[in-house]
């Protein structure tokens, strides 16, 4: 299912050694194609409820438990950690045309990890839709939606985030992403 590259013994080793540094760590052609085709069409396919509030955010959400995808990316995500931990949410996301987050001074990210699968596959940077970490007022990280690509962080509590509005240039383009927090 994962890129047996990403899972090599000598790899995995500078992985949690980049992690550890940076404090995140992205890595493209996350998944086999089959098992990435599979999962896109699976997220695609829940039943996603409209958070909606005005002052805050506009995007879709569903709740995911499907073990065979979940398990693999988690004991993976515990690997690159060097511990187990416990998974406290798993969500999937999907935003289009007019959706948002909105950078908020009530809004703070939790300690903890936060692991993103971003599962779109063709995307335009020009439709907006990225996801922006902010600290200290300063962007430290820009996820692209780029299909097939595991993107991890380490969260605090005085970093905040949002997701960049999606403009009429995505026309009926959605984006999809799975986030994973972890404690």
């Amino acid at each position: 299912m994962l890129n047996k590259h990403y899972l090599h013994q000598d790899v995995l080793p500078d992985l949690q050694t980049v992690f550890q540094r940076e404090g995140s760590i992205q890595l493209q052609h996350f998944l086999e194609d089959e098992w990435y085709l599979k999962l896109l069409d699976r997220v695609k396919r829940l039943h996603y409820k409209q958070e909606y509030y005005p002052q805050y955010s506009s995007f879709s959400l569903a709740p995911f438990s499907e073990k065979r995808f979940l398990e693999p990316i988690h004991e993976f995500a515990c690997k690159l950690l060097g511990a187990s931990f416990q998974l406290r949410t798993a969500q999937a996301h999907c935003f289009q045309h007019r959706d948002y987050t909105l950078l908020h001074d009530e809004l703070q990210e939790e300690e903890g990890i936060s692991v993103f699968v971003e599962l779109t596959p063709r995307w335009s940077v020009g439709y907006g839709g990225f996801t922006s970490f902010i600290h200290d007022n300063q962007e430290m990280l820009r996820i692209l939606p780029l299909g097939n690509t595991l993107t991890m962080i380490r969260t605090y509590p005085d970093m905040k985030r949002f997701v960049k509005y999606v403009n009429h240039r995505a026309e009926r383009q959605k984006r999809y992403f799975l986030e994973f927090k972890y404690p």
